[in-house]
């Protein structure tokens, strides 16, 4: 068909999903979502590990857990389900601030040729009200391309720590595709 004089194609019209999709830390945990990858471990003591902990006021969902990754490298990788589309999407993990926590960065495809990692991530220091979940403790944000239906998003330690790194939920959220106007005229 033959467009007017001066017409323009609209390359791509998608907007993407705007509505966050949640998902649980307690709840990937408890439905087997969550793996867990101990890269070097000389003793049992240095394996990662994730528990659920008790109910609590603060966190989404009344309770998050506590990822211990004893050493830098290790990682967990947690199944993402029901994503809608395939694209560029911003991944936000809530976690408890607190004076000791442990380092970590979001990431995709950890221990590939592929990775790719966030900014790593520490919820601690003094302006952090010590062991809470309020709107003061910054989130965990990075940018990874996500297939539709399932997918994963690993999280690294990222050095070594005794102490535990305690999300309480991790969302995602498609970027909306830029729309492209080509004139024709």
């Amino acid at each position: 068909s033959m467009l007017p004089m001066g017409g323009a194609l609209l390359a791509s019209a998608e907007g993407g999903s705007s509505t966050p999709i949640r998902y649980e830390m307690e709840d990937l945990l408890a439905d087997g979502k969550i793996a867990m990858h101990t890269v070097t471990a000389s003793d049992k003591g240095e394996e990662v590990a994730v528990e659920a902990t008790g109910t609590d006021a603060n966190p989404s969902g009344g309770t998050y857990c506590n990822v211990h990754f004893y050493k830098e490298g290790n990682y967990i990788t947690m199944t993402l389900d029901n994503i809608p589309e395939t694209g560029l999407y911003r991944v936000t993990m809530a976690v408890m601030g607190d004076a000791s926590s442990a380092p970590a960065a979001l990431a995709k495809d950890y221990g590939t040729g592929e990775a790719q990692v966030g900014t790593t991530f520490c919820p601690n220091g003094a302006a952090m009200q010590a062991n809470s979940f309020g709107a003061d403790v910054p989130k965990a944000t990075a940018e990874f391309e996500l297939e539709a239906g399932t997918d994963t998003i690993d999280l690294v330690g990222m050095g070594w720590t005794a102490n535990s790194f305690c999300p309480d939920y991790i969302e995602i959220q498609q970027i909306p595709h830029e729309s492209v106007f080509v004139d024709i005229s």
